[in-house]
């Protein structure tokens, strides 16, 4: 099916990043000399998609100043005035923009940079999709070539995409990148308020309906000072 719509979760403190962020929200530090949220909405123009839902909570007047330059795509503005964490951030989306976002959309961090392979990876994951089968299809990389702290994994995943949570004291091969596709209707009986997404990737888990692709081209997690720094040089070697 074609995903014409998608959010992008950009409500966050930008704690981790400080000093970078206290006079500037995360989602406007420049990896590359572009902001993060560029990266990400060029992507989404990439894969054709024609409506983007943001959140926002720190610093919003410059985020819906900046956003105001896009052509070629809409977007949607969401003010928290508390942060609601990524269920939360997403179930009061789809309570603002039931039109909009009543059939399975992208979710996308904004502080997840990465370059596309051979193939863009949203078209791929697009192409994956399958509600019959699936309620979330998440972006994976492979936890070795994390470019920016690969820690311990977070997934490991069956020859039929099947993702399963890594287990305690183990490492796992592949790490979520931060952007999956997911249904409305999964929020349809979740409270409103804050919370995480986690508990719910549990259930689907145990359903067998949580699944991963993986991307083929280089991933970088931006959240601190370092990690940009890391970001910045590793791309440069790429884009020159």
């Amino acid at each position: 099916m074609t995903i014409k719509t998608a959010m992008i979760l950009a409500a966050g403190l930008g704690k981790r990043m400080l000093p970078l962020t206290e006079k500037k929200p995360k989602p406007l530090i420049k990896v590359h000399k572009k902001p993060m949220l560029d990266w990400v909405v060029d992507h989404l123009k990439t894969a054709g998609v024609e409506d983007i839902i943001i959140n926002t909570h720190y610093l919003a007047d410059q985020i819906e100043k900046h956003v105001k330059k896009y052509k070629d795509i809409r977007v949607h503005l969401i003010h928290e005035k508390d942060v609601l964490e990524t269920g939360g951030g997403i179930k009061n989306a789809i309570k603002m923009f039931p039109d909009i976002l009543k059939d399975p959309f992208f979710v996308l961090n904004s502080d997840s940079i990465w370059l596309n392979g051979p193939y863009p990876s949203l078209k791929a994951m697009e192409e994956l999709w399958d509600p019959k089968k699936m309620d979330a299809l998440l972006l994976l990389t492979q936890t070795i070539t994390g470019a920016t702290g690969a820690g311990m994994g977070d997934f490991t995943m069956l020859s039929d995409n099947r993702l399963q949570r890594r287990k305690e004291r183990y490492v796992a091969p592949f790490m979520y990148m931060g952007t999956h596709i997911t249904h409305p209707k999964l929020f349809e009986a979740e409270p409103e308020g804050k919370y995480s997404l986690n508990p719910m990737w549990d259930k689907l888990e145990e359903e067998g309906r949580l699944w991963g692709i993986l991307h083929d081209g280089p991933w970088y997690h931006v959240g601190t000072p370092e990690e940009l720094q890391v970001a910045e040089r590793k791309i440069a070697h790429v884009i020159k």
